[in-house]
């Protein structure tokens, strides 16, 4: 049985999924982060929006660079 690094129940380790969480939303996270089902869809959902967010404002400043 493994824990899940967010809600800390246990879970077979077949059921978590493995992330790293600081890839997607900086280094304030952890590096590696096991996430059992529920709180993986958790993640995926508010991580999705931080990422985009991201995304366009690398490509604002490619476009307020390129047009400099």
């Amino acid at each position: 049985m493994e824990q899940c690094g967010v809600c800390k129940n246990l879970f077979e380790e077949k059921e978590l999924t493995t992330v790293t969480p600081s890839q997607y939303l900086g280094r304030t996270f952890p590096d590696i982060t096991k996430f059992c089902p529920v709180c993986f869809q958790k993640f995926l959902v508010k991580a999705q929006e931080v990422y985009k967010g991201q995304e366009s404002a690398k490509d604002d400043a490619l476009k307020d660079f390129t047009d400099s």
